[in-house]
């Protein structure tokens, strides 16, 4: 009989009611509904490195013209298509967000301290009539940024994004908090405070363009800078209001929708603070993916808007670097689509990387994926022997291992966990071969719970995992 296989991440506050773990591997459906399965979990992908730009961390890049320009450490560097680096110059600060953006001419970005421009391949201060900028959105000619620690909102001249003209702000006095940060969406600049968030629109005013859209607020207000972060059409960020914090909202529109779950909810609550969060987003396949990481926390978590609306839940899957068998928060903080590569940046180092579905480690560090469900859909109070489980997976493939297995555990309390079985995933053309894991034996109702299977693996190789049965 078949197993729940296909799924996302979602451990409860009470492991006996849910124990569903999804690390690196995210579900894919068959839109058409005529695959094999209704969808399959493929392994989340690994990273080449590109380039290696000063000594890091890397802060943040954008695209401009052709090239990347990329923040690592104090360094600001221009990277061109074939990953050639050079230096432009420095800024004063050595950690933390850069906030980045562009005209048609110039590159501004923020560091939380001070402004920077970078006109013809030069790099030069910005004179600034306010301290702590915040981040920044270009939006009809002009730079916008928020004031951290404050309610201003502060405009550039317009096309020119090296003058910032003392009397060109604006105040966001709603809800009596400071602004968190600010996001564009359908031209419209979303400014989000810490208890309630406004929308603003280009009424052609003087000296400040922008104003208020009447009528429209959001009882909702953003935690953590951030985690504002535009998907797609979508505008999404890590909440707080006067209620309580720590759920992810999206925006598509006035109306925000949570996608965050209790699982999720519930992990998060457990780290130190959620201030530091930290996401971006890319698209690849087809799939949108929103990924936020709390370094705090130590834990990378990423949402598939895509599987999202095809399985009409949230489709959340933990992103995890792997080492001396421990999992730790993804390696990448900043993000990039350049030269047809999604480019990303590491939070620790200064790293390139390209996200590749085709590559099966991180840089060549192993990684380890894990899957973990109920063997039945729903708790029953008989015993229930389970001889054998087998898995549908695509065997045979390519592999940088000679004899590629899988392992998996068993537990019947949601704590203890039995031995592990180990099973090849076949040899390179072994296209036929069974994962099948015999002799599971009974769990006994009264003295245990209902059987949960944890599979995994860290061995680099195609990972397509389609299904799983019980017999």
């Amino acid at each position: 009989m078949k197993t729940p296989f296909l799924g996302t991440a979602y451990v409860s506050r009470s492991r006996d009611l849910s124990l569903e773990q999804c690390i690196n591997l995210y579900p894919e459906i068959v839109e058409t509904k005529q695959g094999a399965q209704v969808g399959a979990f493929y392994g989340t992908p690994g990273l080449d490195l590109l380039a290696t730009v000063g000594n890091g961390p890397i802060r943040g890049m954008l695209t401009f013209n052709g090239n990347l320009y990329v923040v690592s450490g104090t360094g600001v560097y221009i990277v061109t298509s074939n990953f050639n680096v050079s230096l432009l110059g420095n800024i004063a600060t050595g950690s933390g967000q850069v906030s980045m953006i562009a005209n048609a001419t110039q590159v501004a970005l923020f560091d939380g301290i001070g402004g920077y421009s970078i006109v013809n391949g030069a790099l030069n201060s910005i004179t600034l009539p306010f301290s702590n900028p915040g981040l920044a959105v270009y939006q009809d000619g002009f730079g916008v940024v928020s004031q951290n620690g404050t309610s201003n909102i502060w405009q550039s001249s317009i096309n020119d994004l090296t003058s910032w003209p003392a009397l060109n702000y604006g105040v966001e006095n709603g809800k009596l908090s400071n602004i968190v940060g600010i996001g564009e969406l359908h031209r419209q600049i979303y400014v989000f405070k810490e208890r309630g968030t406004f929308v603003w629109v280009n009424a052609g005013l003087s000296p400040f363009a922008f104003q208020r859209l009447d009528g429209v607020s959001l009882e909702i207000g953003c935690i953590a800078q951030g985690s504002i972060c535009n998907v797609g059409d979508n505008l999404l960020w890590l909440s707080q209001n006067d209620q309580g914090q720590g759920v992810v909202y999206l925006a598509n529109g006035y109306q925000p929708e949570r996608v965050s779950t209790h699982g999720m909810e519930y992990a998060t609550a457990q780290y130190p603070t959620l201030t530091d969060a930290i996401a971006y987003a890319y698209q690849q396949e087809g799939h949108y993916f929103y990924q936020i990481t709390f370094p705090s926390g130590n834990e990378t978590w990423v949402l598939d808007l895509t599987a999202t609306r095809q399985l009409g839940y949230p489709a959340w899957h933990k992103r995890l670097a792997f080492s001396n068998g421990n999992f730790s928060r993804h390696q990448t903080a900043t993000c990039q689509f350049f030269a047809g590569k999604v480019v990303v940046g590491d939070y620790n180092a200064g790293k390139l990387y390209a996200y590749n579905l085709n590559t099966y480690t991180d840089a060549g560090q192993r990684r380890k994926w894990l899957r973990s469900w109920r063997a039945l859909p729903q708790t029953t109070s008989n015993a229930f022997r389970i001889s054998w489980l087998e898995i549908q997976a695509e065997t045979g493939g390519i592999s940088t291992v000679d004899n590629p297995q899988m392992m998996l555990r068993q537990t019947f309390d949601s704590s203890s966990y039995t031995s592990e079985f180990f099973q090849p995933v076949g040899l390179i053309g072994a296209t036929a071969q069974r994962i099948k894991f015999n002799r599971l034996g009974i769990e006994r109702r009264g003295l245990s719970q209902d059987r949960v299977f944890e599979l995994s693996s860290s061995d680099p190789y195609k990972v397509a995992l389609l299904a799983a049965e019980i017999g």
